[in-house]
């Protein structure tokens, strides 16, 4: 879990985190992954959590706060 987050943390852009904090204020944590960037982490994901069991999956997001 915690490679997949400091993975998204590595293609996080700093433009984005400003664009989202002064657009969208929140206290949910903002990376700043771009849309592309986040498809090719979300395919690598795919292929990791195939044959998990649903509650793991589900889980996931939960885990990653």
């Amino acid at each position: 879990m915690e490679d997949l987050v400091n993975g998204l943390i590595s293609l996080s852009d700093p433009a984005r985190i400003e664009f989202a904090h002064r657009t969208h204020p929140t206290d949910l944590r903002v990376i700043g992954v771009t849309n592309p960037n986040l498809r090719l982490v979300l395919k690598e994901l795919k292929t990791t959590v195939k044959g998990q069991e649903p509650q793991a999956v589900i889980a996931l997001p939960w885990r990653m706060r």
